[in-house]
């Protein structure tokens, strides 16, 4: 069998930031080391999903899917949801504002009297 190594590494933000996702993937004859890194905000998580007996290849085909089928229900969770709090977060802001507006303290004297 021919073996692969391919590393890809794409940054999450579009103008700034060093946040990023990375997906390795080392095939041999003796074993399958992949794996997934994300970083962002000095934190890292990393995903293994090395195969070292052929008994283990679909469990972590398995674990893969699961983390992709997490990820893809969360961003349609966020999604369904993202117009209703863009409205509820300006609302919430307004209120906010004229609340504010109403104890600002112009000086001293306002705040005493």
């Amino acid at each position: 069998m021919k073996t692969v190594n391919k590393v890809t590494r794409k940054f999450l933000n579009k103008k700034e930031g060093l946040a990023a996702i990375e997906c390795s993937i080392d095939v041999s004859n003796y074993c399958v080391n992949a794996g997934v890194s994300i970083t962002d905000c000095n934190r890292k998580v990393s995903l293994d999903f090395c195969i070292y007996d052929a008994k283990e290849y679909d469990a972590k085909l398995a674990k893969l899917e699961l983390v992709i089928n997490e990820l893809a229900e969360l961003y349609t969770t966020m999604d369904m949801y993202k117009e209703a709090w863009i409205t509820d977060k300006e609302s919430r802001d307004m209120i906010r504002k004229k609340e504010a507006k109403r104890y600002t303290v112009s000086s001293l004297d306002d705040l005493l009297n």
